[in-house]
Order: C-alpha cells, then structure tokens, then sequence
C-alpha cells in the first residue's frame, strides 16, 4: 500500500508507543485505552482501502477520524495532569495535525468521486493540499471574549484555523477559536463562542449565547444549554448533562434567556461520564464531579464529589490527584508540583506563598 496517510498513521503510531511505554504512573488500563485508540486509525485507513469500495472506504476514514479525535483527547488529558512534556506534546500534535488534515482531504476526494458516480481505482493517494499547521504550546490560557485567536465565521470549514466536520452543523453569527475541532452530527447555535484548541466530540450540542473557554474538552453525545458558562480547561465527559430550568412543563414551556437558570463550571473542574448538574450552581476551580454523580448544590474548589446527591469525599489537585494532607493541613502534589492548605471547609493553592 502507498497511501502516504497510512504510513503517517503507523509513524504516529509508534511516536505515541514509545512514550506510553515510558509512563509508568498510569494503570494498564488507561495504557491499553490509548493504544487501541491509535493502533485503530493505520488498521481502518488499511481495511476501508482493501475493500475496494468508496462507500466501505469513506465509512472506514471516518472511523479513523474518530479514532484520532479520541487519541488526541486521551493524549491532553496526560498533558493536562502532567504525565507528558509540552516539548513531546508539541512534536505530537504537530503530526497528529498532518495525518489529519490528509485523511480530511481523502475523504473529502472520495465523497466527490462517490456523488461523480466513480468506480473504484487504485489511484486514491492523497494529494499535498493541507492546512498550515500552527502551533500553539506557548499560548496561555485566556478568556474567549475578545479573543484575538477567535475567528467570526458564517460559514466555516476545514480551510479555516478551526476544523468542523461535513457532517456538524455551525450556525451563523458563532465565534470558533483557533485549532478548535468539531466533530461529527455536532450542531453549534447561534451566539455561541468557543476558545481556542477545544475538541468537542460526536453529537454535542452547544446552545445559543453558550461561552466555552480554551481548551475545553467536551466528550460526545453532551448539550451544553443556553445559561452554562464553561471557562478554560474543562473537561465534559461522555453523555454528562447540564439542565437550565428547574421546574420543566411542556404544557407551560419557559423559552428565552429570562427563563434560564445559569450554571458556572470554573477552569480546570473536570465532569465525569453520566453526571448531572442541576442548574443553578458552581462547579469549582478543579473540582472533579465522578461518574454518575448528580450535582444539586455548589461545589468548592478542588472538591472530589460523587454519589447522588452528590457529597464530598476528598480533595484533588489541579492534576486531579488526591490530596492527603498532613497534620499542619498541607498537601503536596508532586504532578502539578503545587503545595494545597485545608482549614477544614475549603482547599486553597498556597504555592506562591512563602
């Protein structure tokens, strides 16, 4: 085979093997997770192109699309908790941002022959027409109005800073930031404003008026309503729920801005797959919600919540790492490399205190 994107799949392959084996503080499972996901992009370029089919062909490009989405996200996620470099993470992206750009134009080369009424031919090798990669590992965090790295766009496409499936659908008068990614059957409403380097998976919605932060990661099948305000580095686990309204009648509907009860997730706090937070609350700086839990009162920085109605059980640190703090009342976290203080009631990051 000379697809030169299945070559560039199995060298990312490797690149991403080589340094899970390194990582030693994460379990086998995680391990396992993130090499499935990596190993499935080069085995589905190669068996959608084996069928001989453009229909097979496109529906296993797809799935490799996916399977690199789910890579990425697993590989910030250990960026995120310091598990990886910002120097090996930049090398990563910098080809994880080649080899995807490459399937998108296949695809997209592919879906055109279809609708031509092409048959199949040994000519499919992906022409060199990508997007400029630009890296973005110096930035800091910011908030998204404002945003110089936002760009305002009717009608935006892969050609732009930002990458929206064929199959999302971005309404008018939205503002996408740069290197974001939107993926499939997502549908991004009007009035909404989206950070820089987000990745929002298959089947999200993201309301009118919504603002998401930077590099906020929102997993598939999540709507995030009209009245939530994401800052940077959330993260949104699969099929989590928000809600905007407490009291929801069909018979006597509440439609509109005035009506919406308005929900604050604070930068860094991480929800976990199937929670639910009742509207109305705080999520706080860090604070990480567990799967399943039903959120029905604030809860504080760096809390660690589970259960329904949600309780706290401990405290993490921004790497999500639990805290044990010592009889004096501090705790140090040697992933994030920051120093926490407990009073009994609340966490705090004492780190730059002397």
């Amino acid at each position: 085979m000379k697809l030169q994107v299945w070559n560039e799949a199995i060298e990312l392959n490797n690149f991403v093997h080589a340094k899970i084996k390194e990582i030693n503080s994460i379990s086998y499972k995680i391990k396992a997770q993130i090499e499935d996901s990596i190993f499935s992009v080069a085995s589905n370029i190669a068996e959608g192109y084996s069928r001989r089919s453009l229909k097979e062909y496109i529906q296993f490009i797809n799935i490799s699309l996916g399977s690199l989405a789910e890579n990425l996200t697993q590989i910030t996620i250990l960026l995120n908790s310091g598990e990886i470099s910002n120097e090996w993470f930049e090398v990563y992206d910098r080809k994880h941002y080649s080899l995807e750009n490459k399937l998108i134009k296949l695809n997209q080369s592919l879906i055109q022959k279809l609708k031509s009424d092409e048959n199949w031919n040994t000519d499919y090798i992906i022409r060199e027409e990508i997007m400029e990669y630009k890296s973005n590992s110096k930035d800091t965090p910011e908030q998204s109005s404002n945003n110089p790295n936002i760009q305002s766009s009717n009608h935006p496409t892969s050609q732009s800073s930002f990458y929206v499936n064929d199959h999302a659908v971005v309404d008018d008068n939205v503002e996408i930031g740069e290197g974001t990614k939107i993926w499939h059957f997502t549908h991004v409403q009007s009035g909404a404003k989206i950070g820089k380097k987000c990745v929002l998976g298959q089947n999200v919605n993201v309301g009118n008026n919504v603002t998401i932060g930077n590099f906020v990661k929102i997993q598939n099948n999540v709507s995030v309503y009209e009245g939530v305000t994401l800052e940077d580095y959330v993260f949104c686990g699969p099929s989590m729920v928000f809600t905007n309204i407490l009291d929801p009648r069909s018979k006597y509907p509440q439609v509109g801005s005035q009506y919406y009860i308005k929900t604050l997730v604070k930068e860094g706090a991480s929800l976990g797959a199937n929670s639910t937070i009742v509207c109305g609350h705080t999520i706080g700086k860090y604070a990480l919600v567990g799967a399943g839990a039903v959120v029905t009162k604030d809860v504080p920085d760096y809390a660690l919540v589970v259960g329904n109605p949600a309780r706290i059980i401990g405290w993490v640190s921004e790497a999500g790492k639990r805290l044990e703090f010592d009889e004096n009342g501090y705790a140090f976290c040697e992933k994030s490399g920051r120093k926490y203080y407990f009073d009994g009631e609340k966490v705090t990051d004492v780190t730059e205190e002397k």
